[in-house]
């Protein structure tokens, strides 16, 4: 559209950032004044977490922002910016505890936009379904959605829409950062136009975002009736984003029947380790506090990642915990490293533990701490798990 669009490009992995002179910005116009500052400190003080583009059939490309900020929301809200909120939690029904908190908003409930033929919590929708209930929202597939959630600033069901919508096609899809807190208390989003009888067209399931069982069996060389029953080649990076004290199953799961362990090849990044946590004043109330969290800078979210060891820019790497909602996180995380081909195992421990026939861990041996620890770490942050954080 003929905007520019400044920048400036810190992370040093060879301009993978850079808009080139065939970019061509298919989202809404930006302020002129926005610079998009990768690697730089950005609460407060930039729009957007990160900046990508993503390649279109016929060479064109997509500007896509993991993560905005409130201040962005703000100068760039526009009738093709839908605000979606995905608050959700294992413990309460969502639909009554959050969802008029934000008056106008459609709701994407987990739960309910969800493969309803397994046993297996919030799995993945139909491409159907999916979009029937996008066409209720009244959202296209050119709209740039951002998603919200309360948890504070963690993302646990905002990231796993993100890649639900992102699975299905939807380019540009972000997150907001700080999630609820983070929306400007002066904001009032106007109800969505309806879209006279246009559908929803989705596209077919992205199978580099997405692996079932079969796929995690084949990277472990697992005999099965549908895969290979060898690598070939695919072996692939296993994360694990459940806290420590599950990954090590020195605490029992928070699903009754869901058995302690984890698959043997995984190596663990809790997810509540990819965060810094701070006060900030509520926006509900600004004379109470809100512990609020904001995902490390990148020096700090490499390092995470690394000592684990992760290699981040390696494939292919599938992410699962509990049961594929937190595993999310941590794909978001990558993707604000750059790394946007993350698959996430759906089923993920819950669907694993009870196979038969397929490894598992139950006793594993810690390995020692790292001699640099990181700053601003929190002591709890890979040994406990919050309520939300139970997926």
């Amino acid at each position: 559209n003929n905007s520019t669009i400044r920048y400036t490009n810190t992370r040093g992995v060879g301009g993978r950032w850079a808009l080139h002179h065939n970019t061509t910005l298919l989202t809404h116009p930006l302020q002129t004044t926005t610079t998009t500052r990768v690697g730089a400190p950005y609460h407060h003080h930039a729009y957007l977490r990160c900046f990508s583009t993503t390649v279109l059939p016929g060479g064109g490309q997509v500007a896509t922002f993991p993560i905005v900020t409130g201040q962005w929301l703000q100068h760039n809200w526009s009738p093709q910016v839908k605000l979606l909120d995905a608050s959700w939690s294992l413990l309460c029904n969502p639909m009554t505890v959050y969802n008029a908190r934000v008056p106008d908003t459609p709701y994407f409930d987990i739960d309910e936009i969800a493969d309803k033929s397994t046993r297996l919590p919030h799995m993945l929708p139909s491409r159907a379904l999916f979009e029937q209930r996008m066409s209720a929202m009244s959202i296209q597939p050119d709209d740039h959605v951002v998603v919200f959630d309360s948890s504070n600033g963690q993302f646990i069901a905002s990231a796993r829409v993100w890649w639900t919508l992102r699975v299905f096609g939807h380019r540009q899809v972000s997150v907001l950062e700080a999630g609820y807190e983070g929306l400007p208390r002066d904001f009032k989003p106007q109800p969505a136009a309806t879209v006279g009888n246009a559908s929803y067209v989705a596209q077919d399931v992205n199978k580099d975002l997405v692996w079932d069982k079969y796929q995690v069996m084949d990277s472990l060389g697992v005999y099965s009736e549908k895969g290979r029953g060898q690598p070939d080649g695919d072996t692939a990076q296993i994360i694990d984003a459940r806290a420590a004290d599950r990954f090590y199953a020195r605490v029992p799961e928070p699903r009754e029947d869901v058995p302690k362990g984890s698959i043997p090849t995984a190596v663990n990044v809790p997810y509540m380790d990819l965060f810094d946590q701070r006060e900030v004043p509520s926006r509900d109330d600004p004379q109470k506090p809100a512990q609020t969290f904001y995902l490390k800078k990148e020096p700090q979210l490499r390092e995470v990642f690394e000592r684990s060891p992760v290699q981040i820019m390696q494939g292919p790497t599938v992410v699962y915990c509990g049961s594929g909602v937190t595993a999310c996180v941590v794909t978001l995380a990558m993707a604000s490293l750059g790394q946007e081909r993350v698959a996430v195992y759906d089923g993920s421990w819950t669907e694993w533990s009870v196979l038969d026939r397929v490894p598992k861990t139950v006793l594993r041996k810690q390995p020692p701490p790292p001699k640099h620890s990181l700053r601003n770490r929190s002591s709890a942050s890979s040994t406990t798990d919050s309520p939300k954080a139970r997926s």
